[in-house]
C-alpha cells in the first residue's frame, strides 16, 4: 500500500510540474502577446500620425494650387441671345475676356476675369469652373458659389436648371456623394437648410412655422440658429428639400422679368466626413447663392404692385451694395471690412475670409439695350477677381 501510495505522488508531481510549465508557457505567450499588442498600438499610433499629416499636406498643397488659381474666381457667363434684344454689345478676345462696345459712349473696354462664358456654353461647361473647389469639402475646407447680375441674365438658369440640363445645385449635390462613394473610405454625415433673404429678413423656406432669425458668431464661425436642418442620404433627399424651398421663394413681376427673384435663395450643405479609421475630418460647408437682380430700381418698374416691388428693390440694391463695400474693402487691404453692413454680407463673411474657397457667377446679358447695367456687372466683377481672402 506504501509503495503505490508513492507511486501516485509521484504521478502527481509529474503532472503538477507539467502543468507548471504549460502555465509559465502560457504566460509567456501572454507576455509576447501583450508586447506584440503594445507594439502593433504604437504602430497603429504611429501610421494615424502618419495620416493625419499626410492629410494636412494634402489640405495644405490644395489651397497653394487654389491660391495661385485665385481664392475668389469670378467666371462671366453671357447668356444667349433672345427675339428682341436687337445688336449685341459684347465680343470674346479669347475664353478669359471680354470687350463691351457701349453705343451711348462710343467706346469699348476689356474686362479679364478667370473664365468667360460665352453664349454657346453648357450647365457642364459651367459645372467645370466650379467643381475643382468642390474638392475641397473633402479637406474640411468651405466653398461658397454665388450667381450675381441683372434680372433675366440667367442667375437661376445656371443654378437650377431644367431636368434634361440640371444646374449647378444638382451637379454639386451629385458630386459629393458620388465622390464620398469613389474614395470608398468615407462615411459623410450631411444636412441641408434652405434660406432666403427678403427685405433684409431671414427666412427659412423649411420651416412652416415662421420666426424672427438672426445670424449668430460661433466657435465655427458665423451661423443661423433656430433654422429647420434636415439630415440627407442622397441627392435626391437633397434636391427634394431644394423644391420645398422654392415653392416657397418670394417672387414678382417686373418689366425686366415675369416671374422675377426678389429674394437671395441660398442652399447649404453642412458636411461631416469620418474616414474608416472612424476619425472624423474638419467639418465643411458648401453654399450655393441665387442673388436677387442687381439692376437699378428706374429697371424694374414693376407691372402691378410698384410699392412692394420697390420696397425690396431698395432692400436688394442695399444688401449688393454692402457686397460691394466688403469686396471694395478685401481689395484695398482695409483692417475693417464692413461684413455687418447687411444681412447678406454678415452670412457671408465666413465665405469671403481667410481659406474659404468662392466662385462669383457672373450673369450678363449680350443686348446693347442693357449695356450700362452689363457695363455696371462687369466692373462689380472685376473688384470681386481683385480680393485675395487668404490675406484675412
Amino acid at each position: 500500500v506504501q509503495h503505490c501510495c508513492v507511486e501516485e505522488i509521484h504521478r502527481l508531481q509529474s503532472q503538477l510540474a507539467s502543468q507548471a510549465k504549460t502555465v509559465r508557457d502560457l504566460q509567456s505567450a501572454i507576455t509576447t502577446i501583450q508586447a506584440d499588442a503594445r507594439h502593433s498600438k504604437e504602430e497603429v499610433s504611429r501610421f494615424r500620425h502618419l495620416y493625419e499629416e499626410e492629410a494636412r499636406q494634402r489640405r495644405e498643397l490644395f489651397n497653394i494650387v487654389q491660391e495661385l488659381r485665385g481664392n475668389i474666381r469670378v467666371v462671366c457667363r453671357v447668356r444667349p441671345t433672345r427675339e428682341g434684344d436687337g445688336d449685341t454689345c459684347l465680343s470674346y478676345p479669347d475664353d478669359s475676356r471680354v470687350c463691351l462696345r457701349n453705343p451711348y459712349l462710343s467706346q469699348t473696354r476689356e474686362w479679364t476675369f478667370d473664365k468667360v462664358l460665352q453664349p454657346s456654353s453648357s450647365q457642364q461647361d459651367v459645372f467645370a469652373e466650379v467643381e475643382p473647389m468642390l474638392q475641397s469639402l473633402f479637406e474640411g475646407g468651405h466653398v461658397c458659389v454665388f450667381a450675381y447680375g441683372q434680372t433675366g441674365t440667367g442667375k437661376t438658369y445656371s443654378m437650377e436648371g431644367s431636368p434634361a440640363d440640371p444646374g449647378l445645385y444638382y451637379r454639386a449635390a451629385d458630386f459629393i456623394f458620388a465622390e464620398a462613394e469613389r474614395r470608398g473610405n468615407l462615411s459623410a454625415e450631411i444636412t441641408v437648410t434652405v434660406l432666403e433673404i427678403y427685405c433684409e429678413e431671414i427666412r427659412d423656406l423649411l420651416d412652416t412655422q415662421p420666426k424672427k432669425l438672426q445670424v449668430r458668431r460661433g466657435s465655427r464661425g458665423n451661423f443661423v440658429p433656430n433654422v429647420e436642418a434636415r439630415q440627407v442620404t442622397t441627392k435626391e433627399e437633397v434636391l427634394g428639400l431644394l423644391r420645398v424651398g422654392q415653392q416657397h421663394r418670394a417672387v414678382g413681376c417686373t418689366n425686366l422679368n415675369d416671374h422675377s427673384s426678389r429674394s437671395h435663395f441660398m442652399l447649404s450643405l453642412s458636411i461631416q466626413f469620418t474616414d474608416a479609421t472612424g476619425m472624423s475630418l474638419p467639418p465643411s460647408k458648401l453654399h450655393l447663392i441665387d442673388l436677387a437682380g442687381s439692376e437699378r430700381l428706374p429697371k424694374i418698374a414693376s407691372v402691378e404692385g410698384s410699392a412692394a416691388r420697390t420696397k425690396e428693390t431698395v432692400a436688394i440694391n442695399k444688401s449688393l451694395s454692402a457686397l460691394g463695400d466688403v469686396i471694395h474693402a478685401r481689395a484695398a487691404e482695409q483692417s475693417h471690412v464692413p461684413f455687418r453692413n447687411s444681412v447678406l454680407t454678415h452670412m457671408l463673411q465666413d465665405s469671403l475670409s481667410k481659406d474659404s474657397k468662392t466662385i462669383m457667377l457672373l450673369q450678363v446679358t449680350p443686348a446693347e439695350a442693357f449695356a450700362d447695367e452689363t457695363t455696371r456687372s462687369l466692373m462689380f466683377g472685376a473688384r470681386a477677381r481683385a480680393v485675395e481672402l487668404r490675406r484675412l
